[in-house]
């Protein structure tokens, strides 16, 4: 039975994929142009063992999930401790594939913890209702903004209806409603 270490570059709209067979050496390099699933086909179409290794990205978790029903084992690593890949002075998505897949195939991948499609629907989730908050937060007027706020004249007079100072409510009140000329207009 034939095994494969395959390394991937991925991007959203091309990836680079190199086979190594069990022995370390490349078998396959290819560049696949469209979405993910054509990558998972094509290494469905590999006969045999398959390892997978990919740097994680925005969307690891989607394609960790559609890379786990074709291949044996998946790996997302690192990327923020993967040296060989970060500090080298060839950076290309070919030089970056073939890295990862030697690493595999060395195991020696820095891997990070991909987390259950349950909880990374809870993530999203809270993410979610996190900006709906901080959208609301930017539209509602702050707190300071009443505070400078005048009230109006009727508010003002309504005010002070309430607290028993009839005398001067109701001829405010009269001059909202009459006007200064005390006419009736309904103008000030």
């Amino acid at each position: 039975m034939a095994t494969y270490y395959v390394g991937l570059d991925v991007h959203l709209r091309h990836t680079t994929m190199c086979i190594l067979d069990r022995h370390g050496k490349r078998a396959k390099r290819r560049t696949i142009r469209g979405p993910w699933t054509d990558v998972a086909d094509a290494i469905r179409e590999l006969s045999g063992k398959v390892s997978v290794c990919f740097e994680a990205s925005t969307a690891y978790g989607y394609l960790y999930e559609l890379l786990s029903d074709v291949a044996d084992r998946v790996v997302v690593a690192h990327p923020g401790h993967l040296r060989l890949i970060f500090r080298s002075k060839q950076k290309n998505d070919r030089a970056d594939a073939e890295k990862l897949a030697k690493l595999l195939f060395l195991d020696e991948v820095p891997p990070v913890y991909v987390p259950s499609c349950d909880v990374r629907s809870w993530r999203q989730l809270i993410e979610y209702r996190r900006r709906q908050r901080q959208r609301d937060r930017r539209l509602r007027p702050s707190a300071s903004f009443h505070r400078h706020r005048k009230p109006s004249r009727w508010y003002t007079a309504r005010r002070r209806q309430r607290t028993g100072d009839d005398r001067q409510a109701g001829g405010e009140l009269l001059l909202e409603f009459q006007g200064d000329d005390g006419e009736g207009t309904g103008q000030r």
